[in-house]
């Protein structure tokens, strides 16, 4: 079955498991960002994880396997919940400053659990936020009847948090709701249990992840568990408390059958009844939410080899620019001292020049650039251009950067 609007999937479909079914929603915006730089910095850090030894290795494939999954690529692995919570406690004491006590029988470690690298990122937030916002000192992690629970001595403070970039205030547990999605989980926030709060992520749920919800009337009348995460309108509530939803309804009615939008919500009128959803974000902003999870969990990245850090420093530098984020400049003494640096460890021969210019594109971006197709530096006062090979005019990366301007990047 299909709606009338189905056009087959694009960049950013997203699939939501029900049961044996499957609800396939495509954006109604398919413009791309930069693929190929993401592609890359995926890659990169997939090529970190399988250099990295130890804590370091277990701390990258977290963030390798999150970011996947933000961006669309979601890691399909399964494990066990050992595996989950020996991830989770390294992340944890990379992260923060928290002793974590673990509570784990021999019956439950070898229990299943999909993704085990992102089940374990949704526990490292959960300790984050315990920490930053209830200035605990030490967390529980257990697991027991297919919930991992995260607990800590204190009452949990309210955080604003959405699956949307728009409606949230941090990174951190909007990646725990998408990431709770993808697992087929239920992500249960901070609760007060007298002296002690508990957090849980409950997984093997069978529920519908995408926000739903069926209006009659004036009157939430059906939704699904993550609509009332999202919005707080549970059924019984009207659409008078709020002025989003009120606005939604009174467009969707006045073009029945129709899909409208607005404020990031979608809804269409059908006989007695008003369906209102909360879409998948687009390509777009995955992207843009994969540039903040890696500024948001760039402590999990100092495990990485140098070389490989500054790739994918410089991919996430060059993914960004592509966003339209404007991107650092370094002074043209660091940025030559740095640059040589990481050329020389990388076994290249390329000359990098001194010139007079007061700043250049940063130093691990540039050497990204030039790793993948950059000839030779050229200077001309206080301008400096990488010149590309036949092989870097044709690279995909170097392309989504310099937007098809021919043979020379810009770099100061």
């Amino acid at each position: 079955a299909a709606t009338p609007e189905w056009r087959g999937t694009v960049a950013g479909t997203v699939s939501y498991p029900v049961r044996r079914t499957r609800l396939i929603v495509a954006p109604a915006e398919a413009r791309g960002g930069p693929a190929a730089t993401t592609a890359a910095l995926l890659g990169a850090l997939r090529r970190a994880t399988g250099s990295a030894t130890g804590r370091a290795a277990l701390e990258l494939r977290m963030v390798g396997a999150s970011l996947g999954l933000v961006a669309g690529c979601p890691p399909g692995s399964a494990g066990t919940a050992e595996e989950v919570i020996d991830l989770a406690v390294a992340g944890i004491s990379r992260r923060t400053g928290l002793a974590a006590a673990v509570e784990l029988t021999a019956a439950q470690r070898g229990a299943r659990c999909p993704m085990p690298e992102v089940a374990a990122l949704v526990l490292v937030q959960l300790a984050v936020n315990a920490e930053r916002h209830d200035d605990a000192t030490r967390v529980s992690l257990q697991f027991s009847d297919g919930a991992f629970r995260v607990g800590w001595q204190g009452h949990p403070a309210a955080v604003r948090t959405s699956r949307r970039r728009g409606d949230r205030e941090r990174w951190g547990l909007g990646f725990a709701r998408l990431a709770a999605d993808s697992l087929g989980a239920t992500l249960h926030l901070p609760v007060d249990r007298g002296s002690r709060a508990e957090a849980v992520l409950e997984v093997g749920v069978p529920r519908l992840a995408l926000p739903l919800a069926r209006i009659r009337g004036a009157t939430v009348a059906a939704a699904t568990r993550t609509w009332d995460e999202e919005t707080g309108l549970v059924p019984g509530c009207t659409t008078h408390r709020s002025a989003r939803l009120g606005d939604l309804a009174a467009a969707a009615r006045a073009v029945p059958g129709e899909v409208v939008t607005h404020q990031g919500w979608t809804a269409r009128a059908t006989g007695t009844s008003l369906w209102v959803a909360l879409p998948p974000a687009g390509t777009v902003e995955r992207e843009l939410d994969v540039v903040a999870g890696l500024q948001h969990e760039q402590a999990l990245l100092r495990g990485a080899g140098e070389v490989d850090h500054a790739v994918v420093r410089g991919l996430a530098v060059l993914l960004a620019a592509g966003l339209g984020i404007p991107y650092p400049r370094v002074p043209a003494g660091a940025w030559r001292q740095r640059l040589t640096h990481l050329l020389e460890r990388s076994g290249s021969a390329l000359d990098v020049p001194s010139f007079d210019g007061v700043g250049a594109l940063d130093p691990d971006a540039t050497f990204v650039l030039a790793l993948r197709g950059g000839q030779r530096f050229e200077v001309s006062g206080d301008q400096l251009w990488l010149v590309l090979s036949a092989s870097g005019t044709a690279d995909p990366v170097c392309s989504e950067f310099n937007r098809g301007a021919g043979d020379r990047i810009a770099i100061g």
